[in-house]
């Protein structure tokens, strides 16, 4: 069967992204809001300003991680057949959307806060649905303790998918939770490493920023071999440029930094890169998917 690809940009476009993220990264630098990462970065020869919390990166760090960094890997299920191979060798994989915090009663149609009961019931139905490929918490279960909900999260979908789970981290003490409800289904710690049965988004905050607790759990998930997703979600006119192709800069520095962080936390862990970056609509300050 023919399969037609999209190809947004060309090569010397694509070029000159690469080299402005690049001078972006050693000129400008990120904000890390965490001293044991900017240690860890330091460590690694970038050049910290520790008052201002701004690493900034040489391309030689950049080329080394990209170098190190996994080409493919796979997002292990619980059931190996249903086992997820990145990159994708003929279609896009379908995930379900996540963390949702309110949602329609379906006995009284009013609107409500969402608990584990409901994302019980969507992981269900995602486990049921073949053309879903790996399952995103859908919705945030509201009935536990805030700083506890991704532990939650991660422990209902797993009662209920057969699929890879992608969930989130607030902070390394929940990376470690999280590691350890992992390994306890995979058979221990060195199984999760060896099959990877969920992953972690962990976004940076644009403009070119790591916020304490995510980036810290990010560290941990790569040294246990936890998949990573660098989620960029800059906004074209509010967090980023007003241009797409500065959006994209943005972007891709956001992205080359945070492989940064997860090759120097363990050099071969498997990481994603991602974007979920859109415009902002001008009338009305929203984000404009």
């Amino acid at each position: 069967m023919a399969k037609s690809v999209i190809r947004f940009l060309d090569r010397s476009e694509e070029d000159l992204i690469h080299t402005q993220s690049i001078r972006i990264l050693e000129e400008l630098g990120v904000l890390v809001h965490s001293k044991p990462v900017l240690d860890l970065l330091g460590d690694a020869g970038a050049i910290i300003d520790e008052k201002k919390m701004i690493a900034k990166i040489p391309e030689s760090i950049v080329t080394d991680a990209m170098k190190s960094a996994p080409k493919e890997f796979r997002l292990c299920a619980r059931d190996p057949r249903k086992d997820v191979m990145l990159p994708a060798k003929q279609y896009p994989y379908i995930a379900t959307n996540g963390l949702s915090v309110y949602m329609t009663d379906l006995e009284t149609g009013k609107k409500r806060t969402t608990t584990r009961r409901d994302l019980a019931m969507f992981a269900k139905l995602a486990d049921s649905l073949d053309e879903v490929g790996f399952f995103w918490p859908q919705v945030t279960a509201s009935d536990v303790p805030v700083d506890a909900h991704t532990v939650h999260e991660l422990w209902v979908s797993f009662q209920k998918q057969t699929k890879h789970v992608q969930g989130d981290s607030v902070s390394a003490d929940d990376a470690k939770v999280q590691i350890r409800i992992g390994a306890l289904i995979a058979g221990g710690e060195k199984e999760l490493k060896k099959r990877p049965i969920f992953s972690v988004v962990c976004c940076p905050i644009a403009p070119l920023s790591f916020e304490k607790g995510a980036v810290e759990g990010q560290v941990e998930f790569a040294r246990a071999g936890v998949p990573i997703a660098s989620m960029s979600m800059s906004l074209s006119g509010l967090s980023s440029p007003v241009t797409v192709a500065g959006t994209i800069v943005n972007a891709n520095a956001e992205n080359l930094a945070s492989i940064v962080i997860t090759q120097t936390a363990s050099k071969g862990a498997p990481h994603l890169y991602a974007s979920d970056s859109t415009p902002m609509d001008m009338r009305t300050g929203g984000i404009n998917y």
